[in-house]
């Protein structure tokens, strides 16, 4: 066999031994543990939707996958299948924004008995954003989130 197959045949032999390795640990990764993450940034959820309106792009690759603490005034609590519940912030524009919380079912303690209008502070992980242009409004995403006491 000449040199140059074998060089090849061990570069490719390192690199699935690796590429195995680097599969294994992210598929054995442990989840983020959201109650016991420090926020990256607090935000008001108005000012959220505000700033993402002002300047997207950059908003979202400084915040995309990261726990944030979003402060805001109960919409509404929908309660879910699995144990868990999906609550809305209000967040301006005569209540067409809002920020979408989907609520960690292993921490719903007096997340289905809040109040619409009660202001509240949750922690949660930035998974994106919809704008729609017909109602000229955004709602952003958080999931695994908890309230913050």
């Amino acid at each position: 066999m000449n040199n140059g197959i074998k060089i090849a045949l061990i570069v490719l032999l390192i690199g699935a031994i690796v590429g195995g390795g680097v599969a294994y640990y992210m598929y054995n990764k442990p989840h983020q543990e959201v109650i016991e993450t420090k926020p990256f940034a607090t935000y008001n959820a108005a000012d959220l939707v505000d700033e993402l309106a002002r300047d997207t792009a950059t908003l979202k690759q400084k915040i995309n996958g990261q726990v944030i603490q979003v402060n805001g005034t109960v919409r509404i609590v929908i309660p879910d299948d699995n144990g868990g519940a999906v609550v809305q912030l209000e967040a301006g524009n005569y209540g067409l924004n809002d920020v979408s919380l989907q609520m960690d079912s292993a921490y719903m303690d007096g997340v289905l008995t809040l109040p619409e209008g009660k202001d509240i502070s949750v922690k949660g992980i930035y998974t994106g954003h919809q704008y729609e242009d017909a109602l000229e409004s955004w709602t952003v995403y958080l999931n695994r989130c908890v309230l913050v006491k």
